[in-house]
């Protein structure tokens, strides 16, 4: 369906639509212009996806590099990633709370951050891969034991970090001046 408005001479020859309004094209630009918000949208969310990775990194690279100060894990019990994954609750907990109360910080900053660097930090399948190879040792209350620590020192560490958090940012109440 084309709707045509009035003709021109172009070169006194030929003669030009000064609108050639079709449907097909306003589909065409609606189409287009969803296809441009979603490229937008997918820009943004492969910044996002970045951000994440290189805080990932950072991360990781400084479980690593803890790790190796500490002593050797050996059968007995995992320390080292009981370790890593409590400072990172404590961590996590506190971060949130300060940069979603007080801190106000580009969100794209609080991914690398939180998600990325804390989620290289700490290690959720190495905690999983040390409390069935405690099983498979035969090992079985030490592996109830590091899973209780695990789990319930993570929450309360996590609880810890959130108190921390508040605190910190607590207005203090103005004194009065009479």
């Amino acid at each position: 369906m084309s709707l045509k408005l009035g003709k021109t001479s172009v070169g006194g020859s030929r003669s030009l639509d000064i609108c050639d309004f079709n449907i097909r094209s306003v589909y065409d630009i609606v189409r287009l212009h969803d296809d441009l918000a979603r490229a937008k949208k997918g820009i943004k969310e492969m910044k996002d996806v970045l951000f994440v990775a290189a805080g990932g990194a950072l991360g990781t690279s400084a479980r690593y590099s803890i790790q190796l100060l500490l002593p050797a894990a050996g059968a007995d019990f995992p320390f080292g990633v009981l370790l890593m994954n409590w400072l990172g609750c404590l961590f996590l907990g506190w971060f949130f709370t300060v940069t979603l109360r007080s801190w106000r910080i580009n969100p794209r900053w609080r991914l690398a951050i939180g998600t990325g660097f804390t989620g290289g930090f700490t290690t959720f399948s190495t905690f999983t891969v040390d409390a069935v190879r405690l099983t498979v040792h035969d090992r079985m209350l030490t592996a109830i034991l590091y899973l209780l620590l695990s789990v319930g020192g993570g929450l309360f560490l996590t609880w810890a970090g959130i108190r921390l958090g508040t605190k910190m940012t607590q207005v203090a109440p103005k004194e009065e001046h009479l």
